[in-house]
């Protein structure tokens, strides 16, 4: 693979480069030689290595931070219909981090890269969509399809987002089945606010049978997430199983869907071919040919792997 890079393989320039970033398939860990592997096949407009060379100078990984020079390799990436680099250039337009927030060009970017059929970027759209704040027309219908997209691929926020709308009718018709389905769905994946919502469902019998057993364990499974705001559905009030908590109770149901709260906090994505850790085990530490559809959570980069890489500099 290092002949096919040194003879101008894009593809194998950024092979390379996972090895050193990653230290392993035999490579020694150097961040140094990465950036310089990632540089050349960015050179050459590889869209893997353009958008996790603009991570690289977004956060100065191994070169100077960088945002605007970040925001062109992005560019580069989403110009040959790289979703991942469309998504980041959404987050970062709506987090203001090239030049003031841009809601508009955020929405822009988040539209072509769910076209894509990426899920996080159908959910940042949704959401836009849903609260129709910010210059943003308010499209609850095709919110609600962009959030059922974005969890038929397993967006856990989408999800919950998803049977917010079934259950409060927003952008389709009000269905208690419908959303207890989705918030135990979320709920099962360790989702805090599913838990609650799905612990509240089972104790009002809305869209499943009461069952006071199964609220406490959810109820339980979000106080222990530090959900201080359900705290007031206490196991003490489960246990006493009271007729009229029981008849009178209305689901809370969550209306923080809107993208400016903090409820939704967007992180720039890297392509996963990078091989760090990422939540749900989602990495994607195969080297190209890559394999795209599939959003994920991010992580930084851990400092430790960095520290120890700058042991092993060596020019390239």
């Amino acid at each position: 693979m290092i002949k096919a890079a040194h003879q101008g393989n894009a593809q194998a320039q950024y092979d390379v480069a996972v090895g050193y970033q990653s230290g392993k398939g035999g490579s020694e860990l150097n961040i140094d030689k990465a950036i310089y592997w990632y540089s050349k096949s960015a050179d050459q407009n590889y869209p893997d290595a353009c958008t996790t060379l603009g991570e690289c100078y977004l956060k100065g990984i191994g070169v100077e931070k960088n945002p605007q020079k970040a925001r062109e390799l992005y560019l580069k990436a989403a110009e040959q219909n790289d979703s991942l680099a469309m998504c980041n250039l959404g987050i970062l337009y709506y987090q203001g981090i090239f030049e003031k927030v841009n809601p508009q060009e955020a929405a822009k970017w988040f539209e072509q890269a769910a076209k894509l059929g990426h899920p996080d970027a159908q959910f940042a759209f949704a959401a836009l969509l849903e609260s129709g704040e910010d210059g943003i027309e308010q499209d609850q219908p095709r919110a609600f399809e962009l959030f059922q997209k974005a969890a038929d691929q397993g967006h856990i926020q989408a999800q919950f987002h998803l049977a917010t709308c079934y259950a409060s009718g927003s952008g389709t018709s009000q269905d208690n089945e419908m959303a207890f389905r989705w918030y135990k769905k979320a709920a099962d994946q360790g989702f805090s606010e599913a838990e609650y919502m799905t612990g509240v469902f089972y104790l009002a019998g809305k869209g499943v049978e009461n069952n006071p057993q199964l609220a406490l364990e959810y109820l339980t499974k979000a106080a222990a997430q530090d959900m201080k705001k359900h705290r007031k559905h206490s196991i003490k009030s489960v246990k006493k199983k009271q007729r009229t908590l029981i008849n009178h109770l209305q689901p809370k149901i969550h209306r923080n869907n809107k993208l400016c709260t903090k409820k939704i906090n967007f992180t720039p994505l890297r392509p996963r071919t990078i091989s760090v850790p990422f939540p749900e085990s989602m990495n994607r530490t195969q080297p190209s040919p890559c394999n795209r559809g599939i959003g994920l959570r991010p992580e930084s980069i851990e400092a430790s792997s960095l520290a120890e890489s700058q042991k092993n500099k060596s020019s390239p």
